[in-house]
């Protein structure tokens, strides 16, 4: 992945946001094999639908258990903030004494308030790590 690209959902980030329901039209997947053998196909920078699943990996047959969408990260956090109803959002941190920018991720989880990240050097590793703290606690 080239830095001025979003990054895409990790395979495991991918298979739990199944779980988790998504079923937003994407045009990355991950394809199983088996649980070491998966590869990501289509491209989500590249707009030639045809080229690429017409319809959502996460729907019904063959689809269903060989296929997870995997989308952006943020793509994945603005369905977890819309459809899951999660507070959640990166931050950017400015540190004086070290005269340096990091980013953290927060949510709030009912009955345990707010949650953060630890602080990160690049925004998209914030991000991931938010989406990944999210997913572990459905």
């Amino acid at each position: 992945m080239d830095n001025n690209q979003l990054p895409i959902v990790t395979y495991e980030q991918a298979r739990r946001l199944k779980k988790a329901g998504f079923d937003w039209p994407v045009y990355n997947s991950y394809y199983f094999r088996d649980e070491e053998n998966y590869n990501l196909e289509g491209n989500a920078y590249e707009q030639d639908v045809d080229r690429h699943l017409p319809n959502n990996p996460n729907s019904s047959g063959y689809y269903s258990t060989h296929y997870f969408s995997a989308p952006t990260v943020a793509l994945a956090l603005e369905y977890v903030r819309d459809v899951l109803d999660v507070p959640c959002a990166v931050e950017m941190l400015f540190r004086a004494d070290t005269d340096g920018v990091n980013y953290q991720g927060r949510y709030v989880w009912a009955g345990k308030g707010e949650i953060r990240t630890q602080a990160f050097g690049r925004y998209r590793d914030a991000a991931s790590k938010l989406l990944d703290m999210i997913l572990n606690e459905l």
